[in-house]
């Protein structure tokens, strides 16, 4: 039995919205088994396959859960574009996913909900890590994108295109059968693909309900890239579990998904006019449709907060091991308290995943993956500066005596974020 005691810790639990000071985690085989105030554990001294480690009173709280992520994203713009990326080997692009993954860990990110990706790498690459031969977040993923013939996504190697309500259920099946935790539907225009409005339905009725009644058959949650409320108001009847950017939603479809237990990632990163220029080679039609939605997209979000959808954090760009926290960021600047920033990116994706008896929360039963904060990270630029990274109870990273800010690094920094362990 391999067990590891962390005391002298500051518990975010993601429970309560307080904070507990001077409070003691043990953790066995990779699995929390006691919470508490140290005072009440006694004393525990050292035995053999028991690792002590006092964090000072920093803060300690789940792992952050990144919900809406392409692990491929950023290569297109490496290879020139999209069509360049189909040109690339199974074995280039699943390093290339492996590294992303791997560095999401180190800095604080425990958990990847992957929502359409190229080849299948996604699942290939969750195996690898469950079984250790790589280092990397929890994955939870989509396979490929369903899109419609020309809609959205098209042109991306990561979507698969369907026509009629046949086609979309055998869409979903072919997902399901190479081993997908959710399926993702693209049924809506977006930002990201030209010549479309982000607000145009592309699925009918019949296909969008095929797949997600295809779906829900077989237990798998349905995310759905949606702009305009007419769509997203059918889809949250039809019970899809979310909704992914949510550019433009009426009061009535902010109820309406409220309703139905909806959730919505927002993505607000994708067409926030301080972050769309993260990447300087995005061509003029992608700026200009970004900066178009941009601030009904915020009102958008604050009207389904007003009507109590929960909000789940997500970036859906490609540097997403920085932009989670510019998301989280920025959901803090429009309202939400640091405890629902928190919660958005811990504990509500757990329960929109159907993950919540297993993650989540620092209580027991859960597994341990938790991060290190030095400072409150309910301010989230103190999610910045960790000082540890735990996942499964194993130690990733352990910064106590060193800035955390040597390993927050960017693709193309000589410093390498992915030291060797």
């Amino acid at each position: 039995m391999n067990k590891l005691i962390i005391e002298n810790a500051t518990v975010l639990d993601m429970v309560s919205d307080r904070a507990q000071p001077a409070s003691t985690i043990v953790v066995e085989d990779g699995e929390i088994v006691q919470v508490g105030k140290s005072d009440d554990f006694g004393s525990m001294s050292d035995k053999p396959g028991v690792t002590h480690i006092d964090v000072g009173g920093a803060y300690v709280m789940p792992g952050i859960a990144d919900s809406h992520v392409h692990l491929l994203a950023a290569f297109a713009d490496i290879y020139g574009g999209q069509d360049l990326v189909k040109l690339q080997s199974d074995a280039n692009l699943a390093y290339r996913c492996a590294y992303n993954a791997k560095r999401a860990l180190l800095n604080g990110i425990t958990t990847l909900r992957v929502v359409s990706e190229a080849r299948h790498i996604d699942i290939d690459l969750r195996e690898a890590i469950r079984q250790g031969t790589m280092i990397g977040p929890h994955l939870f993923v989509a396979g490929q994108g369903i899109t419609s013939t020309s809609g959205h996504g098209y042109n991306s190697p990561g979507t698969i295109e369907i026509d009629g309500p046949y086609e979309a259920a055998k869409a979903v099946r072919q997902q399901v059968k190479a081993g997908a935790d959710l399926i993702k539907l693209m049924i809506s225009g977006g930002i990201g693909t030209p010549g479309e409005a982000v607000d145009t339905p592309q699925f009918s009725d019949e296909e969008l309900a095929s797949a997600v009644s295809t779906a829900r058959r077989v237990g798998k949650t349905v995310a759905v890239h949606a702009g305009g409320s007419k769509i997203i108001t059918r889809a949250a009847q039809l019970g899809v579990t979310s909704v992914e950017h949510g550019y433009e939603i009426n009061d009535r479809t902010a109820e309406t998904m409220a309703e139905c237990g909806t959730y919505l990632v927002p993505t607000l990163v994708v067409s926030n006019d301080e972050d769309y220029t993260y990447d300087p080679d995005r061509p003029d039609w992608w700026r200009e449709k970004a900066q178009r939605a941009g601030e009904e997209h915020v009102r958008s979000f604050q009207r389904a907060r007003k009507a109590g959808v929960p909000i789940v954090a997500g970036s859906d760009v490609p540097d997403f091991v920085e932009y989670i926290f510019r998301e989280m960021e920025l959901l803090y600047s429009l309202g939400m308290s640091g405890h629902e920033v928190l919660v958005s990116a811990t504990r509500t994706p757990a329960e929109m995943c159907g993950l919540a008896e297993v993650a989540g929360t620092l209580q027991p039963g859960k597994r341990a993956d938790m991060i290190v904060a030095r400072e409150d990270p309910r301010q989230p630029k103190n999610l910045r500066d960790l000082l540890m990274v735990i996942k499964d109870g194993a130690i990733y990273r352990d910064k106590r005596k060193q800035k955390a800010t040597e390993f927050w690094t960017h693709p193309g920094k000589e410093d390498d974020p992915c030291p060797d362990l």
